[in-house]
């Protein structure tokens, strides 16, 4: 069974983490952006599983964290102000 792409999901059931195959997936995902509005900021990421049997690491690129009221809250003009220019960035190593 193929292993989710880059950062999108668990190893497959049963694959216990460490384990390896016997050649590696070389294959790699990359991507990259940037933040409009005047953050001067870009990114850049790329992935590739290795000798392992399931991907075990993710990323998150989210140029802009901003609270609203889409699960049918009210969100003050000061609360979601207080987000901007904020964003989140982070690898997360699944190699246990």
């Amino acid at each position: 069974r193929a292993a989710p792409p880059c950062g999108q999901g668990p190893p497959p059931r049963g694959a216990a983490m460490g384990q390896q195959l016997e050649k590696p997936v070389t294959a790699k995902e990359s991507a990259c952006g940037a933040a409009d509005g005047g953050l001067g900021i870009a990114w850049a990421s790329s992935c590739m599983q290795g000798w392992r049997i399931g991907m075990e690491d993710a990323h998150i690129t989210q140029p802009f964290l901003r609270v609203d009221g889409a699960q049918g809250g009210i969100v003050s003009a000061a609360l979601t102000a207080g987000w901007r220019g904020i964003g989140l960035f982070g690898v997360f190593d699944g190699h246990g």
